[in-house]
């Protein structure tokens, strides 16, 4: 629900320091006094992919990602913004897409409680990048994951059996 947070604190190691917390963001916000702040938003308004792009300064690949994302992009590319990542060892770049409108209202929504965060992510950013593992997180009616050195993905509404058949990972039973 907007206006409504659940937080929690880290020490420098990511070992957590309180329990995580629920309520209203100006709760938040007095949990958070003093320390840094990571805003995870939904992984199904900020989309995790990833692009071929050229080796390229930071500023040019944020130049060149909309462009070789727009062919799998619903959205016409103008009301998105693009976040370059670092670079997977397959050759292609991290991506994080959201609306504009979306992260713009997410972040007049934390200033107006007093809240600055240092980084806003997708929370399927939280799922490990273990090298020769599929790895997913199944909590209610989503599923978040991520295979080896690749973007992670979150799917919503599917069941596991479902999920794994898209990834690939299930075979269809022979008739």
């Amino acid at each position: 629900a907007s206006g409504s947070a659940a937080w929690a604190v880290l020490d420098s190691a990511g070992r957590l320091l309180t329990p995580v917390g629920r309520g209203s963001l100006a709760a938040a916000r007095d949990a958070v006094a003093g320390h840094r702040v990571a805003v995870l938003v939904p992984a199904t308004e900020a989309m995790a992919t990833q692009a071929v792009l050229p080796a390229a300064g930071q500023a040019r690949l944020r130049q060149l990602a909309p462009y070789s994302l727009e062919d799998y992009i619903a959205d016409d590319v103008e009301d998105l913004l693009f976040a370059v990542g670092p670079r997977f060892a397959s050759g292609a770049t991290a991506v994080t897409v959201v609306a504009r409108e979306r992260l713009e209202g997410w972040l007049a929504e934390l200033r107006a409680a007093g809240i600055s965060p240092q980084v806003v992510c997708s929370e399927a950013e939280g799922v490990p990048d273990v090298p020769g593992m599929l790895c997913l997180l199944i909590e209610g009616e989503r599923i978040y994951g991520r295979r080896a050195g690749q973007a992670p993905f979150a799917f919503e509404g599917l069941g596991l059996t479902e999920a794994l058949e898209v990834l690939g990972v299930l075979c269809a039973e022979a008739p």
